[in-house]
C-alpha cells in the first residue's frame, strides 16, 4: 500500500499489507531478527533465543529499542493474479456498500473470501468538478477492492459473488481492475 514504507518497517509495523486476510499479519512470519542493541552488541533472537527481542520485533514499530540488520522470514507463493480496482459512488450508496462490507467481514450468506482486501473511503469531489461532472451531491464514497486469485475464472467468480446484483451499477467511475501481477 505504502511504497514509501521499506520492508523492515513494515515488518517491525506488524505488517498489514494485501495478503493479510489469507496470511495474517506480516509480524506473525518472521522467524528471526539480526539486530544491533543499543550497547552495541549483535543479538541473534528467535522464538528458543533471546525471546523477549523476538516479541518486539512483532509490532513495535518504531518504537523498537535496536536496529535490524537481518530478517528471517516464512515466504508463501504469490497468488497468479492480483488486480485492484478503485470506485467511486454517490453517497446514497453508501448503505449497501457498507452492507457489502459488513456481509464480507461477517461471512454472511457465504460472502467471505480471504483473497480480498478493501479499503472504503468517503470522499468529497471539488465543487467545480462536481459540477461539471453534473453531480448534485459532492460526497462520494471510494472502495478500493483488491483482489487474489489462481485463474481468470476464480477471479471472475470472486467478484460476482460479493458484488451480487449490484454489478458495479450506479457507480460514477470505476478504475479498471489493473493487473498487479502476471
Amino acid at each position: 500500500h505504502c511504497v514509501g514504507v521499506p520492508l523492515g518497517g513494515f515488518l517491525l509495523g506488524g505488517g498489514l499489507g494485501w495478503y493479510f486476510p489469507h496470511y495474517g499479519y506480516a509480524a506473525e512470519h518472521i522467524l528471526q531478527v539480526t539486530l544491533v542493541d543499543a550497547q552495541g552488541n549483535l543479538v541473534v533472537a528467535n522464538d528458543q533465543n533471546e525471546e523477549d527481542w523476538m516479541w518486539l520485533a512483532r509490532g513495535s514499530a518504531s518504537m523498537f529499542p535496536g536496529v535490524v540488520v537481518e530478517f528471517k522470514v516464512l515466504l508463501h507463493p504469490k497468488p497468479t493474479l492480483i488486480r485492484s480496482r478503485t470506485s467511486f459512488f454517490p453517497v446514497d450508496h453508501y448503505p449497501l456498500i457498507v452492507r457489502k462490507f459488513h456481509d464480507h467481514a461477517t461471512g454472511a450468506g457465504g460472502n467471505y473470501s480471504d483473497k480480498l482486501e478493501l479499503t472504503l473511503n468517503l470522499a468529497s469531489t471539488p465543487p467545480p468538478l462536481a459540477e461539471a461532472a453534473g453531480i448534485k451531491d459532492p460526497k462520494l464514497v471510494m472502495v478500493i477492492e483488491t483482489w487474489m486469485a489462481e485463474s481468470e475464472d476464480e477471479f471472475q467468480q470472486l467478484t460476482k459473488r460479493f458484488w451480487g446484483d449490484m454489478a458495479m451499477d450506479g457507480d460514477l467511475a470505476s478504475l479498471a481492475l489493473l493487473p498487479l501481477s502476471s
